[in-house]
């Protein structure tokens, strides 16, 4: 297979068939001159350090040079690798994560200036300590691969990432969802979380989900200016509505008054609201499907009575 057809990270570009040999010896060796140089720093001076630590240097050594590497193709990573000494792409890889560090850091604060006054101990405590707390103790020098952080505040959308790039990509999706959620009135969401069953118990999961989840829910049998379910007639008419739909109908009219909602948001970041929001819709028709009888549907969905 071609080069320009083939796309590794950089761990496995070092184990693949694509690196001569003197070229993954050169930067072996300079992966270990940059091991001896860590472990004097760390140390003060003595070298001697446990089996375990060392092994911890070398994998932040591989995580930070993996960082760096991951946006580059692999035809321009061989190139820098063959041309380069690693002590000085590891600099440059430094210098990366640093950036990206700060931007990161910088991304946080503007998170927190636009959070949402609502009363979720676990969402104030995520974005105003949980996140700030990261900083205070990633390592960059000896532990990048290592996050010491607790995401208990969870988003819409799942977390593939792991190392740095997971908090990345959770603030990423932390931004979608209040980009989302700052086109309302915070009374109306917080009236919404309030209106479901459970709200009292303290089991609420993610704000955006319970609300973009009842604004298409009530979408089904119209708005009636208000975001709640008033009185059980409104139950039934949606009882009605879910019966008649099979779960791929059900799915199809969901994602139309999705699209009809994103639309009318004064965002400019309506598309990528919309795929975000994209991902709920089969666990919200499964949903709706699970819970639509009598006994159950009105504890389903966010009430005024």
């Amino acid at each position: 297979m071609e080069i320009s057809k083939v796309q590794l990270s950089f761990e496995e570009l070092l184990d693949s068939k694509y690196l001569a040999i003197e070229i993954k010896d050169k930067i072996t060796q300079g992966m270990i001159n940059i091991l001896m140089e860590k472990m004097r720093r760390y140390t003060g001076g003595d070298s001697s350090l446990s089996k375990e630590k060392t092994q911890s240097l070398m994998d932040s050594i591989l995580y930070t040079l993996s960082f760096y590497m991951r946006d580059i193709d692999m035809q321009n990573m061989i190139e820098i690798l063959k041309t380069q000494d690693v002590v000085e792409v590891y600099k440059q890889s430094q210098y990366h994560l640093l950036q990206q560090l700060h931007h990161l850091y910088l991304r946080v604060q503007e998170l927190q200036s636009h959070k949402l006054n609502i009363s979720l101990d676990v969402y104030q405590e995520t974005i105003t300590k949980g996140l700030t707390a990261f900083f205070d103790v990633y390592n960059f020098d000896y532990c990048s691969q290592d996050i010491v952080l607790t995401l208990d505040y969870p988003t819409c959308y799942p977390l593939k990432q792991v190392g740095l790039e997971q908090i990345i990509e959770y603030v990423h999706y932390l931004e979608i969802e209040h980009d989302f959620l700052n086109c309302f009135q915070e009374s109306d969401i917080e009236k919404v979380l309030k209106g479901y069953c459970f709200y009292e118990h303290g089991i609420i999961d993610n704000i955006s989900l319970l609300f973009i989840n009842q604004l298409l829910i009530k979408s089904l049998i119209g708005y009636n200016q208000d975001f709640l379910f008033q009185n059980q007639e409104e139950i039934n008419q949606l009882y009605q509505v879910l019966s008649s739909y099979s779960s791929k109908e059900l799915y199809d009219v969901l994602y139309r008054q999705l699209q009809i909602l994103i639309k009318s948001l004064e965002s400019p970041y309506q598309q990528e609201i919309l795929i975000y929001f994209t991902y709920i819709l089969n666990d919200l028709v499964s949903y709706l499907h699970q819970h639509n009888q009598f006994h159950t549907l009105k504890n389903a969905v966010a009430c005024a009575f």
